[in-house]
């Protein structure tokens, strides 16, 4: 892989990423099939073919430099000049790092290191707007970094002692469950201690032994007592039984709904207009968005639609995004963003993801967040932690 040029590895180093994320062991076989899925086939086959141009010129140049003495001569003149070209060309690398470290830094906020992020995400309701990034510090104590997107400023720094947790959001809560039955809910604005294990069991009368074990599951807590009894927890209605109802996925049946109607290569949207290779990215019962080309082929841009759902029209068009605006939705322009997440409160739109390829950073895949204005499509903020 030594000889492959660093484009190539930073695209293979992606797919390989989302292969990890998925839960898949790297092998060739894995690897092949995350590329058919992602349409990076083409990837794979540049690198075997680089790979095999390499070998080949290798023993070529081997062979001629055991019968040539002028070979010799040429490749050291040849090598002169290369390392003069390598000189220069590592002076004008490093005043570009340095111009786009300028350039990205005034949108970032500085973490401290050595951490494993568990969860990141923006939210908002009618207090306020705040990011929320959860890592483990060296794989020990739970840190809770709350943050000020709009201003780009930390706003508090917590310890937690829920450690490796699973985190949900329900209702404006923050939960923190981890593998041995400890959890807690937080302020989604403040984040402060709403509930934990200990004073969840004084709240119902019924948990009078305590609490022996709790595992959560899909929008309900699975409560076994110190003396056996059993009990289910509904987190979103605060409802305890003993019998397990329907399982709550918090899932936006909007966003599916509008997955089948806008997803596809040629989605006629009206007389006047038509949708081709179309993805929604955002929907709900008064919004959706779709992320669509202007024309088939690799000459096509991409372009934002925002649709009206009740009037049936499009609010707003987006596209030619400026990096300065905005670096989420210029990556997204440009290619497909895994695991992003959209939520939205009355006008503002919270877009956020942990793969986004920041120009001048040093990690493949970088945490950020941005908030648009629905209704216009104006970017009002973009915010990202560094690492």
């Amino acid at each position: 892989m030594k000889n492959l040029s660093p484009e190539l590895l930073q695209k293979y180093a992606e797919i390989i990423l989302v292969a990890q994320s998925k839960g898949y062991a790297i092998n060739e076989e894995n690897l092949r099939k995350i590329a058919k899925e992602t349409g990076k086939e083409s990837i794979l086959r540049e690198i075997e073919e680089q790979l095999s141009i390499k070998v080949e010129t290798k023993d070529k140049s081997i062979s001629a430099k055991k019968t040539s003495k002028l070979y010799n001569e040429q490749v050291a003149k040849k090598q002169a000049t290369n390392l003069a070209a390598k000189v220069l060309l590592g002076v004008f690398s490093v005043i570009a790092f340095f111009c786009a470290y300028l350039w990205y830094s005034n949108a970032m906020i500085s973490m401290p290191r050595g951490r494993t992020i568990v969860f990141y995400d923006v939210l908002t309701n009618e207090k306020g707007t705040k990011i929320w990034l959860v890592y483990e510090k060296y794989g020990k104590n739970t840190i809770i970094n709350l943050i000020d997107g709009q201003n780009k400023k930390l706003l508090k720094e917590i310890e937690t002692t829920i450690n490796s947790p699973k985190v949900e959001i329900i209702d404006n809560k923050v939960y923190l469950f981890d593998d041995k039955s400890r959890f807690e809910a937080r302020d989604s604005q403040t984040a402060e201690i709403i509930l934990t294990d200990e004073t969840f069991a004084k709240q119902f009368p019924q948990l009078k032994s305590d609490i022996g074990t709790a595992k959560y599951e899909k929008g309900w807590l699975d409560i076994v007592t110190k003396q056996g009894e059993i009990f289910y927890y509904h987190l979103k209605t605060n409802q305890l039984s003993t019998q397990k109802g329907k399982p709550d996925y918090l899932e936006n049946v909007a966003f599916e709904q509008y997955k089948k109607m806008y997803n596809g290569e040629k989605v006629v949207f009206n007389a006047n207009k038509t949708f081709l290779g179309s993805t929604v990215i955002f929907g709900d019962d008064l919004y959706c968005i779709v992320r669509h080309q202007t024309e088939i082929g690799k000459n096509g841009k991409t372009v934002f639609s925002c649709i009206d759902v009740k009037a049936n029209k499009i609010l707003w068009e987006m596209q030619n995004i400026d990096p300065k605006q905005s670096m989420l939705l210029a990556y997204f322009d440009k290619d497909y963003t895994y695991n992003l997440r959209c939520t939205r409160y009355d006008n503002l739109l919270n877009i956020s993801t942990p793969y986004c390829k920041i120009e001048g950073a040093k990690n493949f895949f970088n945490h950020i967040s941005c908030q648009i204005d629905i209704q216009t499509g104006k970017i009002l903020w973009e915010c990202a932690p560094t690492y």
